[in-house]
């Protein structure tokens, strides 16, 4: 990728890069962890921005490449301040509607805009992460074991390991998570680039932590994530597009199979096969299609 943009917003500086003409159709491209904003450099080629009109944005993440958090006091990982920067990141380029392709952290906080601000969300196109997992219930053992690393990253063993040497223990993931991705060593290291952001452990570790009861959260963010805690969870309207990898050994391909019944909207739920987790990656066409298919059904 070329040097990014930045633009501030009154707690982030988030850098960005844009694709496609001005007029386009704004596009938010948001990454999960622990990938980066590289992790769309395959479906941006794809989506042909300037041919079909697009203005993408591909966005660094809190705590991912040039992306800082400005303030201690706004300085976490919870699902809510990853929405709140989606919208902060649209006001502050004056986007008042938009397409989100989000993956993994990304999905899910395209979930959440999508169910706090239909309005201004023309479509959403999540990977991945579902919005409601396995219909709310308990974890099943099976799923509690592909999550060793949350519970990991609850222990100080697990923050010295993220804060030391989180290359070996991403790389490690990568590979249990997508064990059929032949990846390249360039890429793994391209996108460990981003992680050498200062706020990046901090980040994840308290999204996680957040995640599961053991962290706070900020009271900047306390209001948003009471509306979005709320139970039962908020029905979405958006229409929107699931797909997930039949390979997926992080979020386990069941685990999306009962949430449509929480979209009022068009909602359809589309396996990609032989893909792991990071389905941007691995198979950038099929994503690519998706959101054309989304596109359509939304215009």
């Amino acid at each position: 990728m070329s040097k990014p943009k930045t633009i501030q917003t009154s707690g982030v500086l988030f850098s960005y890069w844009e694709h496609g003409p001005a007029d386009g159709t704004p596009v938010l491209l948001l990454h999960g962890f622990p990938y980066a904003a590289n992790t769309w450099d395959g479906v941006v080629a794809e989506l042909q921005p300037n041919k079909r009109k697009l203005r993408l944005f591909v966005l660094s993440m809190r705590g991912y490449g040039e992306t800082t958090v400005l303030q201690e006091n706004l300085l976490s990982g919870q699902e809510a301040a990853l929405a709140h920067d989606v919208l902060a990141f649209a006001d502050a380029l004056q986007l008042q509607r938009f397409f989100i392709v989000g993956h993994d952290w990304g999905a899910r906080a395209g979930f959440d805009v999508s169910a706090l601000t239909p309005e201004r969300v023309i479509g959403h196109l999540g990977l991945s992460s579902p919005y409601v997992m396995y219909d709310g219930r308990d974890l099943p053992p099976k799923q509690v074991q592909s999550y060793w690393y949350q519970c990991y990253f609850q222990t100080a063993q697990g923050e010295k390991a993220l804060r030391t040497n989180a290359m070996a223990l991403c790389d490690q993931i990568w590979r249990a998570w997508s064990p059929g991705w032949k990846f390249s060593r360039r890429e793994f290291t391209e996108t460990a680039a981003y992680w050498r952001n200062p706020q990046f452990a901090t980040v994840v570790l308290d999204s996680y932590r957040h995640r599961w009861g053991n962290s706070l959260g900020k009271p900047a963010y306390a209001a948003l994530q009471d509306q979005m805690d709320v139970r039962p969870k908020a029905k979405i309207s958006v229409p929107t597009l699931f797909g997930f990898g039949t390979d997926d050994h992080c979020v386990l391909p069941e685990a999306s199979e009962e949430q449509k019944k929480y979209f009022s909207g068009w909602y359809e739920r589309v396996p990609i096969k032989g893909a792991g987790h990071s389905v941007p990656q691995e198979d950038p066409g099929s994503v690519a299609k998706l959101f054309d298919r989304l596109w359509k059904r939304s215009r």
